[in-house]
């Protein structure tokens, strides 16, 4: 063999064992694996079909979302090709091929098992998974001769993750689709617009060819010159998988869904499989999660590995800059139906308050929305009885030093007992009111504050009894008809 042919030959010696060396280096500082621990990649000379395979796996590391450059897949590969073609490395440069590719494959593996990102950095309230043992697993995985199995065993047995790894598969063969390569036409009426079906729009043949590279629309379906027929079928299935109401109708939010490009897919799938890895979703066989993107709240069991959901519905969750909601997981030791909710001191001055200073008005006109004249006219005796059953709700008496609340008559908590004459003019006042709704239709506009005395809440702090005293005058008020038929209606919630 000439010179020439030579150095063709060992381009691992000049450029791919030098990379190699600095990861080995870096993952055992990191304190991944030991030298001494690293299996035989090698039958003598030359590469083993295992190593073949194993280098094969890390250079498909992007099918799991993650980076086949964080395993040196590409030195490797290029490496155990050329001591595989050409002449045989020594005995150094097979040992850190050797150390190399196993610390990588363990690395791989013990990435799928339990992610690369601690959960606590990212504002979840739960540990990482349990530690794992890739060494052992690679070894035992050697022995057998199953590599694939292994990386298979690694990951989360959740049906959610197969059925990811699939749509990112896709998802990356839609990139560079001429489909997105410009945006779609404004909407009718603007930025506040929408596209009901039926409406001409000059966006047709474009969302007619992403709704069929998506998989929504037929790829040989007619494409119509206004928004209707299959269009809409296809645009209903796109808002169903998007999590958005199934109208068929492109508002905003479905509007900036189509405008998101493959790419964009791309990374929030490879984000999102990466969290599957260190979510504990398999902690019991049966578990209440509570999916905060999706806005849905499952209850399922895990029988034999695979899961099955029990319960689905609907959740309201917060914002996610300023009131997001927290992300843990906790045994769960008790449950409380239709519980009684105060709004907490940190909404009432973060978000109450200042509502009602910008806007004094805001609870009268919702309150005008829900009892409009034209529905008391038409069921006077029913919208009536519900005002009055409104109030009777929230008709309650506040315990802060208890940290607990009652309802008023009927008290069932024993640290109330003491707020119950303090509470009872309240309470009467809505008995009388509801039973006058209910037999007499009329009165209801002629009182309709009346249920407002049931408002008021009674605590231990200084200035509480003279408040309900205002709130005893306000009733007797209302009562001799000093407020307006309209005001009148307006207090009655």
């Amino acid at each position: 063999m000439d010179v020439v042919t030579r150095a063709a030959a060992l381009p691992f010696a000049v450029h791919a064992l030098p990379a190699i060396a600095a990861l080995v280096l870096g993952w055992a500082l990191a304190g991944n694996a030991a030298a001494a621990a690293s299996p035989r990649w090698f039958d003598g000379e030359r590469p083993s079909a295992a190593a073949l395979q194993a280098v094969a796996l890390l250079a498909d590391a992007a099918a799991e979302g993650l980076e086949p450059r964080d395993y040196a897949a590409a030195p490797l590969q290029q490496a155990l090709a050329a001591a595989a073609a050409g002449a045989a490395p020594d005995a150094a440069a097979i040992e850190q091929l050797e150390q190399g590719l196993s610390l990588a494959f363990e690395r791989y593996l013990s990435d799928l098992r339990r992610g690369r990102v601690e959960p606590r950095r990212v504002r979840s309230d739960y540990d990482p998974p349990p530690p794992f043992d890739a060494a052992a697993a690679l070894q035992a995985a050697l022995r057998s001769g199953q590599l694939a199995a292994a990386v298979q065993a690694a990951q989360p047995r959740l049906p959610l993750y197969r059925a990811l790894r699939t749509l990112l598969a896709h998802y990356r063969g839609l990139v560079g689709h001429p489909a997105w390569r410009e945006p779609l036409p404004p909407l009718p009426g603007g930025a506040a617009g929408k596209l009901a079906p039926g409406q001409p729009w000059a966006g047709t043949g474009l969302l007619a060819a992403r709704l069929a590279a998506l998989g929504d629309l037929a790829p040989d379906a007619a494409v119509p010159g206004a928004f209707d027929g299959a269009l809409v079928d296809a645009l209903r299935a796109f808002q169903r998988r998007h999590g958005l109401e199934p109208d068929g109708v492109i508002g905003r939010a479905t509007y900036a869904q189509l405008q998101v490009a493959p790419a964009r897919r791309v990374r929030q799938i490879e984000l999102t499989l990466e969290r599957l890895r260190w979510t504990p979703l398999e902690l019991g066989p049966r578990m209440i999660v509570d999916n905060l993107p999706e806005f849905v709240l499952r209850a399922y069991d895990v029988r034999d590995g695979q899961v099955s959901v029990q319960r689905e519905m609907r959740v309201v969750i917060g914002r996610a800059f300023d009131t997001r909601t927290p992300v843990f997981v906790e045994p769960m030791r008790a449950i409380e139906f239709s519980p009684y909710w105060n709004v907490p001191p940190s909404i009432a001055r973060s978000e109450t308050v200042p509502k009602l200073r910008r806007d004094p008005a805001r609870w009268a006109r919702a309150a005008r929305s829900r009892s409009s004249p034209a529905t008391a006219a038409r069921a006077p005796t029913r919208s009536c009885a519900r005002r009055a059953a409104a109030a009777s709700r929230r008709t309650a008496c506040t315990c802060r030093a208890a940290r607990s609340t009652c309802g008023c008559p009927g008290l069932r908590w024993p640290s109330c007992a003491r707020r119950r004459s303090r509470c009872a003019p309240a309470a009467s006042a809505t008995t009388q009111r509801a039973a006058s709704c209910t037999s007499t239709p009329g009165a209801c506009a002629a009182g309709d504050a009346a249920p407002r005395a049931a408002d008021t809440v009674v605590d231990r702090r200084a200035g509480a009894p003279q408040r309900a005293a205002a709130a005893r005058r306000r009733l007797d008020q209302n009562r001799s008809g000093s407020r307006s038929p309209r005001a009148a209606e307006a207090a009655c919630t």
